[in-house]
C-alpha cells in the first residue's frame, strides 16, 4: 500500500468529523481525486456513519431467525 493511503487510513475518521487541519484536508481530497481504492473506503465510510447515525441499521429479526442463530452461537461458542 501507498504511503499517502496510509496517511488516509491513519486521518480518515478525522477528515470525515471535520476535525482534520484545512492543509491536510486539501491533500487527502486531492489524493481521493487520484486514488479510486480510497476514494471507495471513504464514500463507503461516509455511508455507514450516516446509516448509523440515522439509526437504519438496526432490524427486527423474526423470531425463528433469532431462534437459529441463538442456538447456532450457543453451539458455536460451548461446544459439547
Amino acid at each position: 500500500m501507498k504511503k499517502c493511503c496510509e496517511s488516509l487510513k491513519e486521518s480518515l475518521l478525522d477528515f470525515l468529523e471535520g476535525e482534520l487541519a484545512p492543509e491536510l484536508c486539501a491533500s487527502l481530497e486531492q489524493h481521493l481525486r487520484e486514488c479510486p481504492e480510497c476514494e471507495v473506503v471513504v464514500s463507503t465510510t461516509r455511508r455507514t456513519i450516516r446509516l448509523y447515525r440515522e439509526g437504519s441499521l438496526y432490524v427486527e429479526l423474526p423470531l425463528e431467525v433469532r431462534q437459529r442463530l441463538t442456538l447456532r452461537l450457543r453451539s458455536t461458542l460451548r461446544p459439547d
